[in-house]
């Protein structure tokens, strides 16, 4: 999923340089539960947003928009193991994490001109996707980095969210094309199951501690913008 998502924000971002009428931006943002969400999940995320954005007429204050977002809430590690003479791999752990996947689409309010410094104001409407995955990784001798061999994802609840981003863009060319993005968005969540707290056992089994609430995420980011 992960790898995916950066597939297409890659592609949609070097569309947005050929028209005047579209934009994008490609954000690292941290997640923090708030509210109810937090008392019994209060873990700061971290990943990744980005998306499209679609001004109808060049000097129109007003453009359309949709995005995606990743965010792993923490994971847990077994320790290493080592494997049998034969294996390829000298070295093998389990790995289980807590993550949310993002869908929204959004309405900017931003001026069209070519100004310095840009602010702006989002509204925005989607959904969230909470889910947990569990992965075997493999090390091989005299290397020191894990190979994922296999990756199991639980079923994730869907959850409606809601809310607005405040913001602001710094031109860093002269043309205009190329502008770094600080962005505040807060989405009110509704009540959704979800996993916390990993545990791994020393066979390798995963269990999840599953809790129900409303989901509310304030997301800080920063990264860059292409276009409009």
């Amino acid at each position: 999923m992960k790898s995916l998502l950066i597939s297409l924000f890659l592609l949609l971002m070097t569309t947005t340089l050929f028209s005047q009428k579209w934009g994008g931006f490609a954000n690292f943002t941290l997640g923090l539960p708030q509210n109810e969400y937090k008392a019994l999940n209060d873990r700061t995320g971290l990943g990744f947003r980005g998306g499209v954005l679609y001004r109808p007429q060049k000097d129109l204050p007003i453009s359309f928009g949709f995005e995606a977002g990743y965010l792993s809430l923490g994971r847990e590690v077994l320790p290493s193991n080592s494997s049998g003479f034969w294996s390829p791999y000298s070295a093998y752990r389990v790995v289980a994490g807590v993550n949310v996947v993002s869908l929204n689409a959004s309405l900017r309010i931003q001026s069209p001109n070519n100004a310095s410094v840009k602010p702006f104001l989002e509204g925005l409407i989607g959904w969230n996707n909470f889910y947990g995955t569990v992965s075997t990784e493999g090390r091989r001798f005299l290397d020191f980095e894990w190979e994922r061999i296999i990756q199991e994802s639980t079923k994730g609840d869907w959850a409606l969210s809601y809310g607005g981003a405040a913001g602001l863009d710094a031109r860093i060319d002269k043309s205009g094309h190329l502008w770094l993005e600080f962005r505040v968005s807060y989405m009110k969540g509704r009540q959704a199951r979800y996993y916390t707290d990993p545990i791994i056992s020393g066979n390798g089994n995963v269990t999840y501690v599953e809790k129900s609430s409303t989901t509310d995420l304030l997301f800080p980011q920063i990264g860059l913008k292409f276009g409009l």
